[in-house]
């Protein structure tokens, strides 16, 4: 059996949700925000006891991603290029033997929309609280 002892997630709305349910399915881990750059160019190493989603593969023991530009990768992990968001991959991953998890539905569907950026005009000019919480986030991807 393999042990994890942290999540290693993107500083986005779905990296925030893809924690959250990997926090529901892993038990407490603890979390690491990391942003992709840091991870491409090797500030930031993974180790084979991290759980990671939504970032490119940083040698991390389970891997979680939908972003064409990490296809390279699929082999590495659980992957899914069609999935809008990694919480869909996770969710859709783990449904089956976990179907506690379509409690989360809306928020799973809500970081596809906001992933994606599927925003109707509706969305903009009324934002739902998903909407609202995911533009409250600092991505930490700041240039000095």
């Amino acid at each position: 059996m393999v042990y994890y002892n942290r999540l290693v997630v993107h500083t986005d709305f779905d990296g925030l949700i893809a924690a959250f349910l990997l926090r529901k399915l892993f038990g407490k881990l603890d979390v690491v925000f990391v942003d992709p750059h840091s991870v491409e160019t090797r500030a930031f190493q993974g180790t084979p006891q991290d759980i990671t989603a939504d970032l490119p593969w940083p040698g991390a023991g389970l891997w979680f991603d939908h972003h064409a530009t990490n296809a390279r990768n699929r082999d590495k992990g659980i992957f899914d290029e069609k999935a809008p968001s990694s919480p869909r991959v996770i969710y859709e991953h783990f449904k089956k033997e976990h179907p506690e998890l379509e409690e989360y539905k809306e928020v799973i569907e809500a970081s596809d929309k906001i992933d994606f950026a599927r925003f109707t005009e509706e969305d903009v000019r009324n934002p739902d609280k998903w909407m609202r919480l995911s533009s409250t986030l600092d991505f930490g991807e700041k240039e000095d």
